[in-house]
């Protein structure tokens, strides 16, 4: 493991060596102050759910006290009883974004990481709205890295549940691709550099409960972990040995 020198939003090279991968704890790659999120944007999710086929990005927004990294505990709230996950392709902002074009769009992003959306079910059905639900703290595992030079347009997304296959399928089969999704949410607000967007989950969310080892793995970038734990345990426990 390096360190970096430079602005890893302009221009940075490897610095000095500081420790092996191994005797790191790596946090969340990025603390954005923006997360928007897209639903519904695999054509594997319309039909699971039986939907038709949106005609532009759905998009929703998380807060970003909800982020949390490699090997962190997502906390199962108390007030809920239907917490479900879904893996996605998490895209990180180099540049401030407002009104970009899709042809332009690629010029903006710094790189790529694994995360989670993590959503409450039955709160979103109590509140109509989803932004409660999706935002609890802990509800969007994040890294374990940033991969600045994976080319995205076709790589394996599997999300794992103690170790079952959850969901699988490639980021070919997005509905609306990346640069498509930055045109859109720059339409109506502006990006700023650190600023993130997951672009779908690739099939129908899945429940959680505590004790739960959940894997997001990407193909060229990595593999994110998270443990559940129910919140009475968030006192005993700060990260999870896995």
């Amino acid at each position: 493991m390096f360190s970096i020198e430079g602005d890893i939003f302009d221009s940075f090279t490897s610095g000095k060596r500081l420790c092996r991968m191994s005797d790191a704890r790596l946090l969340a790659p990025i603390q954005p102050r923006t997360i928007v999120g897209v639903g519904k944007n695999y054509r594997t999710f319309a039909v699971e759910a039986d939907k038709d086929m949106p005609t532009e990005p759905q998009v929703f927004l998380k807060s970003p006290s909800s982020i949390i990294g490699h090997l962190d505990n997502i906390v199962y709230p108390s007030i809920s009883n239907d917490v479900r996950c879904g893996g996605e392709l998490a895209v990180v902002i180099k540049h401030k974004a407002i009104r970009v074009s899709e042809e332009e769009a690629l010029k903006y992003i710094l790189g790529y990481t694994c995360a989670l959306d993590v959503s409450a079910f039955d709160i979103a059905e109590r509140d109509t709205f989803v932004t409660r639900a999706k935002s609890f703290y802990s509800f969007c595992p994040l890294g374990p890295y940033i991969d600045t030079s994976a080319n995205v347009s076709n790589l394996r997304i599997a999300c794992r549940q103690n170790g079952v296959l959850k969901q699988q399928g490639s980021t070919a089969d997005m509905l609306f691709g990346i640069a498509r999704v930055i045109r859109h949410v720059t339409e109506f607000m502006a990006l700023q550099p650190g600023d993130l967007v997951l672009t779908g989950t690739n099939g129908s969310s899945f429940k959680v409960g505590g004790g739960d080892l959940v894997e997001v793995e990407i193909d060229d970038i990595g593999c994110l972990k998270s443990m559940v734990i129910q919140e009475p345990d968030v006192g005993r426990h700060t990260t999870s040995e896995v």
